[in-house]
């Protein structure tokens, strides 16, 4: 298994852990697709990880196939981030 796999990994289950915090805070409906996905990301990036681990260590070994689902999981963590702080800015600008 490599760094960058986990790195992803991290990342994305950080990205969904806040999507579902959102949508329990929130209850709005459409968060509801958007945590599903990166659930479903975040399950085949385990899946991924298992099936590429030969042992439990941790290679420095830079893959360009594994660039793609880091650069997927950077973009889903920046997207819920910003989701959140329109949450929040239209919840103060309605007095809620």
């Amino acid at each position: 298994m490599t760094l960058l796999m986990m790195t992803s990994l991290v990342v994305l289950l950080a990205a969904a852990g806040w999507c579902g915090r959102l949508l329990l805070r929130t209850d709005d409906r459409r968060l509801r697709i958007l945590t599903a996905m990166l659930a479903l990301v975040t399950l085949g990036q385990v899946l991924s990880l298992v099936a590429q681990s030969e042992s439990l260590a941790v290679t420095l070994a830079v893959r360009p196939a594994e660039l793609p689902p880091l650069g997927l999981s950077v973009m889903a963590l920046l997207a819920v981030a910003l989701l959140a702080r329109w949450r929040h800015a239209t919840a103060v600008g309605s007095g809620t």
